[in-house]
């Protein structure tokens, strides 16, 4: 598992979905004062995947926003969307170097649409699923227009290396519960999950990533407990108020009928512009290693993990906040390969 922080990774409305910018890490670049963006030209399939001025939008569109719950496999692969219904695609699943990139309709399932985030930390590298293939530059070319493509993933190439950035009021997340030390060394990556996208849904703990050998016939794919689950989240900047929504943006973290008790379950809901029941506000507390708190808007209580137990679909509930207690204690970041 890795972490990488993101300080904001998304623009979003509370019923919108969220978006980022991938921004070259190449350094022809900063060289020509300029930053280049992943970007397309027009709402259309094939239309050709390219580099772009971050700065002069135009016709193209540089926000893409990070769809995670469309594959069943344990590479832990997304499809990145742009205009909101067109996935990055390998043009014609050719697993070759120099394949070109466009877009496509994004359909569920489709493995030319499949990519896996790579890296501790930026630059990340995103590399085509089920291959040893990156999202590459092509020929280190800051051209606007430069069609990008397929190359041989290398760790020190510069023209697979790729920037996240975002705006200041949110951040597009997976919640990943921190490791105590009443949990074994090889603890796996626990993540907060929406168990489905629907009203009600409950919100637990699983296991996201497999780091322990010793889960025999387990991949660590969440998907294989819950098909349906989302673990990918967004949330208010830090010390900002608003909601936690689902990587679509149409259900968010809900306070089950607005319960104060402690014990009381957490449940996903449909969005409601200023429901009290979906108001959250996150805490860094700096001298517990970064790590966060989430506390519910105008109360005492935190988001908390039930009994400490790690068991996979052990429901989350509201509990009085308590500074330093390790089951209301969260990382926020990325888990990738």
């Amino acid at each position: 598992m890795s972490a990488p922080f993101f300080a904001l990774v998304a623009s979003a409305l509370v019923l919108s979905a969220q978006a980022i910018e991938f921004q070259s890490n190449a350094p022809a670049f900063a060289s020509a004062g300029i930053q280049g963006c992943m970007s397309a030209t027009s709402n259309e399939n094939g239309a050709p995947v390219v580099i772009h001025n971050c700065a002069n939008l135009g016709a193209n569109n540089t926000d893409w926003t990070r769809n995670q719950a469309v594959f069943t496999n344990p590479n832990l692969a997304d499809t990145w969307v742009l205009f909101g219904d067109k996935c990055l695609d390998v043009t014609n699943g050719v697993a070759a170097n120099g394949t070109k990139l466009q877009l496509w309709e994004c359909t569920k399932g489709d493995t030319n649409q499949g990519w896996v985030l790579k890296g501790d930390d930026a630059p990340y590298q995103l590399q085509f699923m089920g291959t040893n293939l990156c999202l590459d530059l092509t020929n280190g070319a800051t051209t606007d227009g430069n069609q990008l493509q397929l190359w041989e993933c290398i760790g020190d190439n510069t023209n697979q290396g790729w920037n996240i950035e975002s705006d200041d009021d949110t951040t597009v997340v997976d919640f990943i519960l921190t490791p105590s030390s009443s949990l074994a060394s090889n603890t796996p990556a626990w993540c907060i999950v929406a168990t489905e996208d629907t009203d009600g849904a409950e919100v637990a703990i699983v296991d996201c990533e497999n780091f322990n050998a010793n889960l025999a016939n387990f991949t660590g794919d969440f998907r294989e407990i819950f098909p349906a689950g989302n673990i990918t989240w967004t949330l208010p900047a830090n010390t900002l108020s608003g909601p936690i929504s689902t990587y679509n943006g149409k259900y968010c973290l809900d306070v089950t009928n607005g319960d104060t008790t402690n014990g009381n379950r957490l449940q996903v809901w449909s969005c409601v512009e200023g429901s009290t029941n979906q108001q959250f506000k996150r805490t860094t507390n700096t001298a517990d290693g970064g790590n966060s708190q989430i506390s519910w808007v105008g109360t005492s209580k935190c988001l908390d993990l039930t009994g400490g137990s790690t068991a996979s679909g052990n429901p989350i509930q509201i509990w009085d906040c308590s500074e330093g207690n390790d089951n209301q204690s969260w990382k926020f970041g990325y888990v990738v390969g």
